[in-house]
Order: structure tokens, then sequence, then C-alpha cells
């Protein structure tokens, strides 16, 4: 769908030096155009990620820098830059198309499906972006059937696990609910050791890996549940998972960006800003996730009372922000965290 995904802007060759940060970035902005449309995307990415740095809070820049990564098939740094597009403007049209190509490539067909009822809105008629639409939505159907058959197997793999266990401690049958393993399977952790009457190893190996089975059935349910609905609960998700990152990443990844500033909304907190710059600092950003932490930080940049909830930081958070930011300025992401004052 060329016609809706091209960069935006005049065709304009390279520009001179301007007189003020605002007309510079303009001039790295149209460069970048030119570059675009020769097929240089690498350059062109360049050129707007330039325009960023000197002006972060243009939403035409994120999305243009999000359309040359989509060339590139980087799919996560462009997701990020559509995502930190939308976040400065929602009503940004190509911006919402480049979110919703990026998810489809990324494999997350759900949202991207989503993200399409408000394209082909804003496209009426376009056949192309019609085509993505339908794609999209026809993958997000072949996933939902393909988790669910695996589901299905899942459970009977279950079942037959709790009955080796059930033959090794002498019981005369399995469990009889096997449809929610997380809770049917609990009783099998505290099940005995293969030292019961009849053990072979054939059997010990089945009951350990019923247990194991069991353990990360648990394990999927608690996670699975603990998505936030509200500022209060994500308020609380973050205090108790400060000083474990792995397990906070796994919480806060539960919300998109948009979902994110959602649920917020008026209602941010230095305790909540503090838990990202801990994810990001320990866990996000040594993972190379420099995208994903920019566009973050910029969504939540733009919500309210964000100035006030950063200033009352504590000292340590804001360290851990400043080294994260630093590592962004250094992977060519300037600005994400000029809002934050760090």
């Amino acid at each position: 769908a060329e016609g809706a995904e091209g960069a935006e802007g005049a065709d304009v060759h390279r520009a001179t030096p301007a007189a003020n940060p605002t007309e510079s970035a303009e001039a790295a902005k149209d460069r970048g155009n030119a570059l675009f449309k020769s097929g240089d995307f690498k350059a062109a990415e360049l050129a707007y990620t330039e325009a960023i740095a000197l002006d972060p809070a243009s939403a035409a820049y994120h999305a243009n820098r999000a359309a040359a990564r989509l060339k590139l098939r980087d799919h996560a740094d462009a997701l990020a830059d559509a995502t930190a597009a939308l976040a400065l403007d929602g009503s940004h049209t190509k911006a919402r198309h480049r979110r919703a190509t990026a998810l489809a490539e990324l494999g997350r067909f759900d949202e991207a499906a989503a993200e399409y009822d408000f394209v082909e809105r804003a496209y009426p008629g376009h056949a192309g972006v019609r085509a993505e639409a339908k794609a999209a939505r026809d993958a997000a159907e072949t996933a939902r059937v393909r988790r669910k058959a695996e589901a299905v197997a899942e459970r009977e793999k279950a079942r037959a696990m709790a009955a080796a266990v059930a033959e090794e401690d002498g019981a005369s049958s399995p469990p009889a609910n096997t449809s929610a393993p997380a809770s049917t399977l609990r009783n099998t952790l505290n099940a005995s050791s293969p030292r019961s009457n009849g053990s072979t190893p054939e059997k010990s190996r089945l009951a350990v890996e019923a247990k194991a089975a069991a353990a990360a059935a648990i394990i999927r349910e608690k996670q699975s549940s603990k998505k936030p609905r509200t500022a209060t609960e994500l308020e609380r998700g973050c205090k108790s998972g400060r000083g474990k990152p792995e397990e906070l990443s796994a919480f806060l990844r539960t919300l998109t960006d948009e979902e994110l500033v959602k649920t917020l909304k008026a209602s941010v907190s230095a305790d909540v800003l503090g838990a990202y710059a801990e994810v990001w600092e320990k866990h996000e950003v040594p993972a190379g996730k420099f995208g994903s932490v920019a566009g973050t930080a910029r969504a939540l940049a733009s919500l309210p009372r964000f100035a006030f909830a950063a200033m009352m930081m504590k000292p340590a958070d804001k360290k851990s922000a400043k080294a994260v930011f630093d590592r962004l300025d250094a992977a060519g992401f300037a600005g994400a965290g000029k809002d934050w004052k760090v």
C-alpha cells in the first residue's frame, strides 16, 4: 500500500544548514524524504533520526522513520517509532498504518487486526489496505485456532502424565478434571516421589515430567492473570516487582504503549516511572530493545502530570533512567528521554 505508506513531505534535495533547530529539523526531514524516494532507506533513516534529535515532539518525523525502518525490515523499531508518533498525535493515520504493518510482520496478528480497523476507515476503498487488513485478520484467526489446538494437546498430555503419576502412586485413576491444568495438577506437585511399589525408570521420568508440567502450568496461570486493568493495579504490580527485573519486565510487557497510556491516564506516579527505569536498565536495554524502550518512554512522557511524577522519582531511579537514556542516545534514539529531565 505504497499510496498510504510513502514518507511525508515534498521531494527536496539536500538543504543548507538552517538558522534554528526547527528549520534544521525540517531540512533533515526533507533530505530523508528525498533519500527515501531514491530507495536509500538506510540513509533516509539516519536523516530522520537527525530530525528527531532536533525536534523529538514531531509525530511526522517518527512516522517517517517508521516507514524507512519497515523498508529495512527492522519491524521492532518501526513499531516503536509508529507508537511514539501516535503518542504525540493519535490521529496520525500514516503512523497508524505503519504500526499495523509492523505488528503483522512481528506476528502480533490480533493487535494488527485491531489497528487495521482504524486504517481501513482512514483509507476507504484502498485495495492494498483492504488486502493487508484481511491478511492480518486471517492470520489472527489461524493463530487462535492453533492456540486452541495446542491447549487441547497440552491438556491431553497433562492427563496422560497425571495418569502415569497416579499409577506410580498406586492410585486407581487419574484426576477427573484436566481441562484446567494449573488447578488440576497442583496435587500432582505433591505426589510422592518414585519410590512407590512398581516404580520403573520410565514411570519415574514421567512422574518428574508431570510435576514439571504442573509447575509450568501454575506459573502460566499466574502470569496470564497479571495484566493490570487500572492504574492502581499497575502501581501495585510495579511496587511488588521491584528488585526482580525479569518478573517485572514480564508484568509490564502485558500492556502495549497505547494500553499503558489509557490505563494510567492522569495517574502516573514516581513509583511507576521508577519501575520502568529499573526494567529498562537491568533487562530491556541489555537485551538491545532500544526502540521499544524509546517508544514507551515517549508514551509515558505524553501523560498529564508526568513532569511532576518524574521530578518526584527517587535519586536511584533517576540515575537508572539517565543511564538508560545515555545508552539510547548512543544507539541513535536521541531525545527519547528529553522530557524526563534526569
